[in-house]
């Protein structure tokens, strides 16, 4: 390989594996490359290790810099890399035996913006397991990715691929840079995937991606909610570009992120993910931006459930349990507003419980002598406008004309609602 491949780690407090995954990029045949370890503020032996590795082979590069977290990091790590190609290796994983060679010499033999493989799930105990991230997609020819829908929906998994730095200057591809570690990755790849016209896939294992380090950041359910950081960048990244066009299939790309971090979490943490994710699927819901041909027919109505009847979707993550009224109350302080169907002359006002339960509830619906929608705020009464659709509406559960309630906002497309017991 005649061009330059720059090789960037980002490290934070990485002694326990550090050591196996530089040896693993050190040993690939590949003379004309550097490695850039950035050392993100370590407090433990990773710099010891640096400069004991630095000492025995040149090619080492260190950057010290106080801990700012992984995004930037790894825009450091790109501004100052002086490689015609970049790849990035995490600094708990290690690259299969010569595939990284294999990736860089693919990249100049066809002039890709990027080639990517697929790798392997580790274990420390040599449990090795090859994911196919990629299966389904067109191997061993150059394609423009913005018109493959299914590299979109593949795991962003951007440490098993190489990038052309010039390309990723040129269309202003970088991490967001929030604090801490996780889902970094996710609009990256997705920026990646929208602008490259020359990817070449591979069907190759290129990383050991380990599965058993605990202190990995995709094993934290305190920073799940970062993940609405990276899906509203990938929107507004399009916006910027103005490739507009792509909005429909990165609103299926989002729900493939939200859908696998609300698998794993706690009962109490799915609820409160599932409201924010519920405003932010109606967003682009209302925009436009679900259509059919992108979505498998189970997705296409989990997400009409969760647009449309969010009470069974809670209900259903509840495992039944969604009469625990205090859990209910608990989600809807997060929520910014609320709106209440009121029954007039009723003592156990909703507005007066949900009010007890320091739930901010700004506004009061009903009907007029007409039978029209009408809300009541501040004491001023109004009709109903295009925007209230996109406010929660809390009813109560076996409250007066209840099925003449809902059936009177389903005639006024006002399905967001839930039901609570109280």
């Amino acid at each position: 390989m005649e061009k330059m491949l720059s090789v960037i780690i980002p490290i934070f407090n990485a002694e326990k594996y550090l050591e196996q995954c530089l040896n693993s990029i050190l040993t690939q045949p590949i003379k004309n490359m550097e490695v850039i370890c950035i050392n993100d503020g370590s407090t433990d032996d990773s710099l010891k290790i640096l400069e004991k590795k630095q000492a025995a082979d040149k090619r080492i590069r260190i950057i010290n810099k106080p801990n700012s977290g992984y995004g930037d990091s790894m825009n450091w790590g790109i501004s100052v890399a002086c490689g015609d190609y970049i790849s990035i290796v995490e600094s708990d994983d290690m690259v299969v035996e010569g595939k990284l060679a294999l990736l860089a010499s693919y990249a100049e033999q066809v002039d890709a913006d990027v080639v990517k493989g697929n790798y392997y799930l580790f274990e420390e105990k040599w449990n090795i397991t090859l994911y196919e991230n990629l299966q389904g997609c067109v191997y061993g020819q150059v394609i423009n990715s913005s018109k493959e829908e299914k590299l979109f929906l593949t795991a962003p998994a951007i440490w098993s691929g190489v990038y052309r730095r010039e390309f990723l200057l040129e269309n202003e591809i970088y991490f967001l840079q929030s604090p801490g570690s996780a889902y970094q990755d996710t609009s990256f790849a997705f920026k990646v995937w929208a602008c490259a016209r020359r990817v070449y896939l591979v069907n190759e294992p290129i990383i050991y991606y380990r599965q058993d380090n605990i202190e990995s950041s995709s094993n934290n359910d305190k920073k799940v909610f970062e993940i609405f950081n990276e899906t509203a960048e990938m929107s507004a990244f399009l916006r910027r570009k103005g490739i507009t066009e792509l909005l429909p299939i990165c609103m299926r790309t989002k729900f493939q992120g939200y859908a696998w971090t609300l698998d794993r979490l706690s009962t109490e943490n799915k609820l409160k993910f599932l409201l924010k994710l519920y405003y932010d699927i109606r967003v682009d819901f209302y925009e436009g931006n679900l259509v059919r041909r992108y979505w498998e027919e189970e997705n296409w109505n989990i997400v009409f459930n969760i647009i449309f009847n969010l009470t069974k979707v809670c209900e259903n993550i509840l495992g039944g349990q969604a009469k625990d009224s205090e859990q209910v109350y608990s989600l809807l302080k997060k929520i910014e507003k609320v709106y209440t169907w009121e029954v007039h002359n009723q003592e156990d006002s909703l507005y007066l419980i949900l009010k007890e339960k320091n739930v901010k509830v700004i506004a009061q619906i009903n009907v007029d002598l007409e039978g029209n929608l009408i809300k009541i705020e501040n004491g001023k009464t109004g009709k109903l406008l295009a925007a209230d659709r996109d406010i929660l509406i809390v009813l109560k559960r076996g409250g007066q004309d209840e099925e003449e309630i809902i059936k009177k906002l389903s005639e006024n497309f006002m399905r967001n609602y839930i039901e609570i017991e109280c």
